[in-house]
Order: structure tokens, then sequence, then C-alpha cells
């Protein structure tokens, strides 16, 4: 009898030492769970904050960032961020207003590369921050819906073609502390009536910036700038032009080339060349002062100028190039009688008159 009540004693223990284990167990498992739920939030936590996407080539180099529908590298250490492409694929790609940010992951945009926004189709206003310091060539090249474009405090240099062919664009605003403007930054802009950063025109270092431009009819300088050679080459709405102000007759080669509308110009009487085909393909032009300092006429300066009927001619001029009025048909050249330029005249047989 003792035997057996010892017997049941002995397994009532072992049953409760099991369900204790039990116990031990499934609070661990819960801690566990507990754990793992925990880390699992976390995890998800971090997934949730944006961060740029790495993109590598076939090789396994990396290429470029990725953020908010721009790609983009980094400039070197601590000296900013330069956007290589709107990207074409994104969300914003065919967003028609365009705000650039004036940092990514931290880091400043300094630089627009070639090509970053070329050809996009439906950005009709970009604004540009004031941390970027150069737009890069092609920027912007033939995004046709582009009208207006505000350029950020800090943009010292716009590279060629950047607004090349947008043929859309009217407004140009902000470059307070523009540089340099590349060839051809606003060629074929056929909508541009205004030219723009004229007040700047004396601090920058241009080319020919408006060459192709159909959308300009008239253009005056308020302040004595230095020109650059064919600025206005193909303008074919432009009507008159007041350079009055501007003494350096100097870097004009082709200034006015192929106006075609072109018929009334004022030149400062400080003047001493005529260059290279300035009025070259002028079909409009009727007449030109030249000023009584003029030393030099260059080739072709009014070549093909079909309308042009008068030039009266000082006496300072000492050289005039053989094909200077090439295709003048209706010109007559006023001359001062034994000068340079009756001799000229005589010689190439240019139809000719004297004035006293």
């Amino acid at each position: 009898m003792k035997k057996w009540i010892l017997a049941c004693g002995i397994f009532v223990i072992a049953i409760m030492e099991l369900q204790l284990t039990a116990q031990d167990v499934s609070g661990a498992e819960h801690i566990n769970n507990q754990v793992a739920l925990e880390t699992t939030q976390t995890m998800m936590k971090i997934q949730e904050t944006p961060r740029p996407l790495e993109m590598y080539d076939a090789d396994g180099w990396k290429k470029y960032y990725v953020s908010g529908g721009y790609q983009y590298t980094y400039i070197g250490a601590g000296k900013g961020i330069r956007i290589e492409r709107f990207s074409d694929n994104s969300p914003w790609s065919k967003s028609k207003k365009v705000i650039m940010p004036s940092e990514i992951d931290g880091h400043p945009v300094r630089r627009l590369a070639a090509n970053s926004f070329s050809q996009n189709s439906y950005i009709e206003e970009v604004t540009i921050p004031d941390s970027v310091e150069v737009i890069g060539s092609q920027a912007f090249m033939m995004c046709k819906s582009l009208q207006r474009v505000h350029i950020g405090k800090t943009v010292r240099k716009i590279d060629n073609d950047a607004f090349y062919m947008c043929r859309k664009l009217e407004k140009i605003s902000g470059g307070e502390s523009l540089k340099m403007l590349g060839l051809r930054t606003f060629q074929y802009c056929e909508k541009l009536r205004v030219l723009p950063f004229k007040e700047r025109f004396y601090k920058l270092d241009f080319g020919e910036m408006l060459c192709g431009n159909t959308g300009i009819q008239n253009v005056s300088f308020d302040k004595n700038v230095v020109l650059a050679n064919g600025l206005f080459r193909g303008c074919r709405r432009l009507k008159t032009a007041n350079l009055s102000k501007i003494q350096n007759s100097e870097c004009t080669d082709d200034l006015f080339r192929d106006c075609i509308a072109l018929r009334q110009v004022k030149i400062n009487k400080n003047w001493k060349y005529i260059e290279n085909r300035i009025f070259y393909n002028c079909r409009n032009l009727t007449s030109v002062n030249i000023p009584s300092k003029v030393r030099r006429v260059g080739s072709k300066a009014f070549g093909n100028c079909r309308s042009l009927k008068k030039i009266k001619m000082p006496k300072s001029v000492k050289k005039i190039e053989k094909d200077a009025f090439k295709g003048c048909k209706k010109l007559t050249l006023y001359v001062k009688k034994g000068s340079y330029a009756h001799k000229y005249a005589k010689k190439y047989h240019v139809k000719c008159k004297y004035w006293k």
C-alpha cells in the first residue's frame, strides 16, 4: 500500500514539472516572437525612410543615384551634386511645372549636366534654384513646350546650346550672377521677343547666343557694352537696331548677317571698322550711316543688301575689301573726290556721286 501511494506521488510531481516546463517554453516563445515583431517593425520604418537608389551598369560599376525623378552624381567631396538627367520614366517626367530642389539627400545641387532635361515634351515652366552654378550644354535643348525659365541667383555660366530650339520659350528671368553665356544659347527660340540679360551685357562673356532667333524685332542698348560676333545673326524679324552707345566696333563679324527684315541701324560715331559680313544678306536695309572715323570696310560687309541705295563714305576710309558691296545692285556710293573710296568705286565699277 505504501509503495502504491509513493508511486502516485512521484507521478503527480512529474506531471507538475512537465506543466511548468511547458509554461517556460511558451513564455520564451512569446518573448522571442515579441522581439521578432519589434525588429520587423523597426526594419519597416527604416525602409519607409526615402533613400536614393544606386544604379549600376552591366559591369557592376555605379553610374548614378536616383531620387525624386532626378538621376545624379556627386561632383566631389563636399562639392555637391550634379543632376545628370531628369528621369524619362519617373512619375515626375510628365510634369508641366518643375521647381528643382536646392538639395538632394542633404547635398546642394550645383550643376545641371549636358542634356539633363533635353527633349522633354511636357515641361512648360522651370525654376532653377539658387544653389546651381552651371547650366550645362544642351541642358534644355529642344524642350518643345518650355515657355518660362527662372534662373537662380548663383548661376554664373550657361553653356553652349542650353536652350537651343526651345521654340515656345517666351520669358527668361533672374540670372543676377551670370558671367558667361555660351554659343547659340537661345538659337531658334522663336517666341523670345525681349533680349535676355541685356542689362548685364557689359559684364557678360557671350558669343552667338541669339543666332537664329526669330522673335526679337528691336534692339537698343543703354550702356556701352562689347558685342560678340554673330550675336543677331539670322534674327529674321529684327527691324531696327540702335548701337549709338556702343563705342567698340571690334568683334562684330556677322553681327546682323541674314537679318532679312532689318531696315534701320544707328552706329556709334566713334566706330573705326565696319567688320566682315556685318550686314550680309540684310535684304531690306536701305541706308546706313558710316561714321566719320571709319578706316576700313570688311569683306562682304554689305554683301547682297539688295535694297541698299545710298552710303556716304567718309574721307577717313583707307581700306575697302573688293567684295564689300557684292550684290548691291541699287547702291550709289557718295564719295569725296580723289578719296580712297572714290578710287575704289572707279576700280570696281561701283556707281558713285561726289559730296562736298
